[in-house]
């Protein structure tokens, strides 16, 4: 058996991927690009959302003008609380078009000089309506080309994305279990990286391990996803199963049954048999 104070020298995560997070990337072209990144890809009947748009790839960029458009029948624009502060444009305007509903307008400029550099342009906020259609929904910005110039008057294009929205049942329940890890430090703890419903905010998690409860409560690490974890598993417990439930309202609201961390390094060493950093930094925690 390998010493004790050996294995307390080595600090490592071990991911275990129970579901899969959406990324969101940027045109893999050099091209201006508008980023567009909503708080969160499905949105409940009469809920709220925002979307934020991102200027990349910026060739140096006096005004920008671009039109966001979206189904009147199903959404709203929230353009009082649209967001500004911190944008690149050191006049950022923004308005709902005269005689329409179902777009958002902003446009942006420096003064005499270019905004230079990548950046955060606006947030424009939603609504979904009570009796919206329960589908995906595309969002499309277009570029108003003469209104988009450099501090030269030159024209620039700027690549205009669309990014889809879901409306689903405003009963529904948006609370999920992710992701587990194991730490080994000082001790061995597990975490669990949960995506929070909004109505589910300042959820606990109860861990169940032989027999024994621990409610435990999350931090944020961004937007609705939290973490919890379980610290001071003893190296016995480690072939143990770890039941967690996320509690709100004194019922489970998701839950994962099964969670072993023996079951689960194991699973590791037989996907990747040939890492053998990762194959020997489980053998020391099972060794431990």
């Amino acid at each position: 058996m390998k010493k004790m104070t050996k294995l307390l020298s080595i600090v490592c995560v071990i991911a275990m991927l129970i579901g899969m997070l959406p990324i969101m990337g940027v045109s893999a072209a050099d091209e201006p690009t508008l980023v567009l990144t909503p708080s969160s890809d499905v949105v409940k009947a009469g809920k709220e959302f925002s979307i934020k748009v991102d200027l990349a790839n910026n060739p140096g960029i006096n005004y920008l003008t671009f039109n966001m458009y979206f189904d009147d029948t199903a959404f709203e624009c929230l353009i009082d609380k649209t967001i500004v502060a911190g944008s690149m444009f050191s006049t950022p305007l923004y308005t709902i078009p005269s005689g329409t509903t179902d777009s958002a307008r902003f446009s942006g400029n420096h003064g005499a000089f270019n905004a230079v550099g990548d950046g955060f342009v606006v947030e424009f906020f939603f609504r979904a309506k009570a009796d919206a259609e329960l589908k995906d929904y595309t969002f499309t910005t277009v570029l108003d080309a003469k209104n988009t110039i450099n501090n030269n008057a030159e024209q620039l294009n700027v690549l205009m994305p669309t990014v889809n929205i879901g409306v689903i049942d405003a009963k529904a329940n948006l609370t999920s279990i992710d992701a587990a890890q194991v730490n080994l430090g000082t001790d061995i703890s597990v975490t669990y990286r949960v995506t929070l419903d909004p109505d589910h905010a300042g959820a606990q998690m109860k861990f169940t391990i032989h027999g024994d409860e621990y409610l435990v409560d999350g931090y944020s690490v961004g937007g609705n996803v939290c973490e919890y974890t379980l610290i001071n598993i003893a190296p016995q417990c480690m072939g143990d199963n770890i039941k967690a439930e996320v509690m709100f309202g004194g019922a489970a609201v998701a839950t994962k049954e099964t969670y072993s961390i023996l079951e689960n390094c194991n699973n590791l060493k037989a996907t990747y048999p040939t890492y053998t950093e990762m194959k020997n930094l489980i053998d020391d925690l099972l060794v431990y």
